[in-house]
């Protein structure tokens, strides 16, 4: 009754209902504890997105009273978990996202409860960085084992790496937001399999990605702001990078790489292409109208 709609908080409780099923253990844990059972009612009063999420994935419920009652839980330890369960998989799409939609839900119970929103928008970022980390690692491997790691003319392998944009890269994302970012991987390179070059084998490993978060409803990599947008490249390189932004640009342009940050991918290319954007996007003067 003190939900917003007590109607469609009643109709979403059943939602849960029917995706826990006949497990008798979590109606008694509802009678037993009504903490728990304020919690879920919450939950169902004020989400129905994440409802829905009980649906995709049986044992939800399950996994949420698991995942609170281990206080000691860190949101830094979602690295290390993240890339336990992928380990050895050649497809780890799903127990990420089963990990995503665990962490999100704990996240807005949390967040019902009096979490800062500081906290909230730090907590989701962590989580997105631990799947999409872990993901790029694993998809990374596979098409290496296909074609082999782009090497330059020096032997060296060529870095990939991808930036945050807005609420990402100011770590303070919201639930289903879309993750603005950049792709970008080091100009050149061959693979040592078959003859392809380095930048198309960036370009299938950002493809894989997008594809496979998007599949498993994990969240989407919004790469529209990169340079040129929708006529660019996807996977832009360093040299294309640079040569965009030497010229002047539109300020609500430059206003959007104001919180650029490194996200995934090799953190030295990330480290370097943050600095460029800082230099050549928000080191220029300010045009003469930039007040109005």
């Amino acid at each position: 009754a003190e939900t917003p709609e007590p109607d469609q908080t009643l109709a979403n409780f059943a939602h849960i209902v029917e995706a826990v099923g006949g497990r008798a253990t979590f109606f008694e844990l509802l009678g037993e504890r009504p903490d728990v059972l304020r919690m879920f009612s919450d939950f169902a009063g004020w989400s129905t997105f994440l409802v829905d999420r009980f649906h995709d994935f049986p044992g939800l419920p399950d996994d949420i009273i698991d995942g609170l009652n281990q206080h000691h839980r860190k949101p830094i330890h979602l690295h290390a978990e993240a890339r336990s369960l992928a380990h050895g998989l050649a497809d780890p799409g799903e127990p990420l996202a089963h990990l995503f939609a665990r962490e999100e839900a704990m996240v807005a119970i949390r967040d019902l409860a009096g979490l800062p929103q500081e906290e909230v928008g730090e907590r989701l970022t962590v989580l997105c960085e631990a799947v999409t980390e872990t993901l790029l690692t694993g998809l990374t491997r596979t098409r290496a084992r296909a074609w082999g790691l782009p090497h330059d003319p020096a032997g060296r392998p060529t870095r990939f790496a991808i930036i945050a944009l807005g609420k990402l890269g100011g770590r303070e994302l919201s639930y289903a937001s879309d993750m603005d970012v950049i792709f970008v991987c080091d100009p050149g390179g061959t693979c040592a399999k078959i003859d392809r070059d380095g930048q198309e084998f960036w370009f299938r490993v950002a493809q894989d990605v997008i594809r496979t978060m998007t599949d498993k409803r994990i969240g989407e990599l919004d790469a529209r702001l990169r340079p040129w947008g929708d006529s660019g490249e996807l996977v832009c390189t360093t040299t294309a990078l640079e040569r965009y932004w030497s010229d002047p640009k539109d300020l609500w342009e430059r206003l959007a790489m104001v919180r650029a940050a490194h996200f995934a991918g090799d953190p030295r290319l990330g480290a370097e292409v943050v600095e460029l954007l800082r230099r050549q996007a928000l080191g220029a003067p300010l045009p003469t109208d930039a007040a109005a």
